[in-house]
């Protein structure tokens, strides 16, 4: 009997340092491959023009275009927002907010209860400049 507590107390330990580590890379790695593996469609929001992208490169360079290098929070005014989707479902409990500006090249989202800020490649900041 003692032998089956500690196997199931050891076990309990295990899925709550595993669920705490979730909020950090490896979650956003998570997040990533979900965004690949079921975006089908995504809403891009700069001021009172919307557009979406369903076209499977280019929601792949928006998936690609956040990087895993976290940026700090700044407090900067937002240029737009992105929403992921599948089957019209969002992805994302809130879209992902952007910042354009040189001194300020970032998203914010909240992922896993918490709130993350990334930084944006070249490629993908050049693309939302083009909208």
């Amino acid at each position: 009997m003692q032998g089956i507590f500690r196997t199931w107390l050891l076990m309990m330990t295990l899925a709550l340092v595993l669920s705490m580590a979730g909020c950090g890379a490896h979650g956003f790695s998570e997040l990533k491959r979900r965004l690949h593996a079921e975006t089908d469609r995504i809403e891009i929001r700069r001021g009172s023009r919307v557009v979406a992208v369903t076209d499977p490169v280019t929601v792949r360079l928006v998936v690609d275009g956040v990087a895993s290098e976290s940026a700090p929070l700044y407090k900067c005014a937002y240029d737009g927002s992105i929403q992921f989707f599948c089957r019209g479902v969002a992805l994302l409990p809130e879209p992902m907010e952007f910042n354009l500006s040189p001194a300020c090249l970032h998203v914010k989202f909240v992922y896993r209860d918490s709130l993350h800020s990334k930084r944006i490649s070249p490629g993908l900041a050049g693309f939302l400049r083009g909208l």
